[in-house]
């Protein structure tokens, strides 16, 4: 299966009324969805960052590093499908709706060296990847 690739740096995504990023590939094309972002900013959105696929779309990966997640009046992390896998590292998820969700299995993976503070309900990542 290949995947379309894309690596942001040092991006805002602010105050929009849904989400401020969405990621989710549609139809099962044979392709997928990969995105890294860096140092980016979401806040003020909906929700921060959402990952999502549906029973016919493709796999869709997210890593966020040194993020600021803050300010969502939803979830600043959401995760929503089986073929979703979000890893996040180094990054601060304040004083949002919820922290982070992940439903219908769909992973959402901590690096452990997040701050989630602040938020209405903080949430929990459904396991932890090991630095290195």
């Amino acid at each position: 299966m290949a995947f379309s690739c894309s690596q942001t740096q040092a991006v805002t995504f602010a105050n929009n009324s849904a989400d401020g990023l969405r990621v989710q590939p549609h139809n099962n094309t044979g392709t997928g969805a990969f995105l890294v972002a860096n140092d980016s900013v979401f806040s003020g959105n909906g929700t921060g960052v959402a990952v999502v696929t549906t029973v016919d779309s493709n796999y869709a990966v997210v890593k966020l590093f040194g993020a600021t997640i803050t300010a969502n009046s939803g979830v600043g992390v959401f995760a929503d499908g089986a073929l979703v896998r979000t890893d996040v590292k180094d990054t601060e998820i304040t004083n949002n709706g919820t922290g982070v969700s992940a439903i219908r299995g769909a992973i959402l993976l901590s690096y452990l060296d997040n701050l989630t503070d602040r938020n209405g309900v903080d949430g929990v990542f459904t396991g932890s990847v090991s630095k290195r």
